[in-house]
């Protein structure tokens, strides 16, 4: 008797009780991007891949110039090296961290130069506030006169 009422109950799904309830999904837009990858480790380049990265970057490739930028310590002359390379090259987010490091220069040829990769940093999207750029305009202005 027992063997019919537990064959029953099973068959009847009765085994859980309580059935798994499956949260909703977020709410709000998900963005996917194919081929993307996490660089919070501090953009480190394995060295399995590092010599083919520095090719790349020699033949021109901007987004290999700025991989290697941020893969070297802050302050390294590699660092300044590709991150110069990748401003060239035309990585906007490069010619901003230029306009960073050269900003406040030792002298107002520094400071063009800073201007001249803050308006490139402009035009290329990085720097969506126009009053930054005319405020580093004008304080540039003050350092010629």
């Amino acid at each position: 008797m027992n063997r019919v009422i537990l064959i029953a109950c099973l068959l009847s799904g009765c085994s859980a009780p309580h059935p798994t309830r499956v949260p909703p999904p977020p709410s709000g837009a998900e963005m996917v991007l194919p081929g993307a990858t996490a660089i919070a480790d501090g953009s480190t380049i394995p060295d399995a891949e590092l010599e083919a990265v520095i090719a790349s970057a020699k033949e021109g490739s901007p987004g290999a110039a700025m991989r290697l930028s941020l893969h070297y310590a802050p302050s390294s002359p590699e660092r300044k090296f590709w991150q110069r390379s990748a401003a060239e090259l035309g990585v906007p987010a490069a010619q901003y961290n230029e306009w960073v490091r050269l900003k406040a220069g030792p002298d107002c040829a520094a400071m063009r130069e800073a201007l001249t990769w803050l308006e490139k940093a402009y035009v290329g999207g990085v720097v969506s506030d126009k009053r930054k750029l005319l405020d580093y305009r004008n304080q540039v202005a003050g350092c010629e006169q």
